[in-house]
């Protein structure tokens, strides 16, 4: 008998949801990335469109000098005119200006993110823990993160709907 009583305590409550679901289902969260989505696309346009540009007048500075392997910039700045050196240090300028904009963009992207959806990801994951504290779940599994490795699942075993649910009903507060 105490074998059996050990045998059912071991064995933990487990339970699964597709958390890629969650998200999408959850309330403003597919506006919000879209948004999101799009303001990264035009940074990393204006970056790579910065660089490229930059590259341009680079290479049309530095060809003329025919610069040598192994050639450090100060080194081919030394052979340079003195119009084409201060050129050629403007163009490092703009590239130093060029990191400090990226960081602003990816400081603005985070901000964006931590107030538009970071709320909705802490919502989720506040819904998953109250409801399995709840139901005395031991283990809350995300499939995405486990598919590959099971050969069975038992769908009944799925809590993906009732877990939307749950955190739409949150959202909406």
């Amino acid at each position: 008998m105490l074998l059996v009583l050990l045998g059912l305590k071991l064995q933990a409550q487990q339970v699964y949801i597709y958390k890629d679901s969650l998200v999408v289902s959850a309330k403003g969260y597919v506006a919000k990335k879209a948004s999101l989505d799009s303001v990264q696309k035009v940074y990393t346009e204006e970056v790579q469109n910065f660089r490229t540009k930059a590259q341009e007048n680079y290479t049309a500075l530095v060809t003329p000098y025919a610069p040598k392997e192994g050639e450090t910039i100060e080194q081919l700045k030394a052979r340079m005119s003195a119009i084409d050196a201060e050129k050629l240090t403007l163009l490092q300028e703009e590239d130093k200006l060029l990191e400090t904009r990226i960081k602003s963009y990816n400081s603005q992207l985070e901000q964006q993110y931590n107030r538009d959806l970071k709320p909705i990801m802490d919502t989720i994951d506040a819904v998953i823990a109250t409801y399995a504290k709840k139901n005395k779940i031991d283990f809350v599994f995300v499939m995405e993160e486990l598919a590959k490795s099971l050969a069975y699942v038992n769908k009944g075993k799925n809590i993906t709907g009732v877990i939307s649910e749950l955190v739409n009903k949150e959202l909406g507060k």
